[in-house]
């Protein structure tokens, strides 16, 4: 269940994140009176941060079960074990 909403979450917050763009004005020195603006977006991204994701899940996943065995009682270690 935690890895459905942590790729919920992440897949939001880059869909947000691709969609803010930044213009930066461009002028010359040769030409007068030209002023343009080039737009570059702040994330490119592809199906890298689902890549990431899915990693870094892994990883939770198995020092997760790592601690569990050597302390099951605690209670934070038992429900992100489970």
């Amino acid at each position: 269940m935690i890895s459905l909403l942590s790729t919920i979450v992440i897949v939001l917050v880059v869909v947000y994140i691709e969609g803010i763009k930044s213009y930066i004005s461009l002028s010359s020195d040769r030409v007068r009176n030209v002023n343009d603006k080039y737009e570059v977006k702040l994330l490119y991204t592809s199906n890298m941060p689902i890549i990431l994701q899915s990693g870094l899940i892994s990883n939770l996943f198995a020092i997760t079960q790592l601690l569990y065995d050597k302390f099951k009682y605690i209670f934070l270690v038992e429900l992100l074990a489970t």
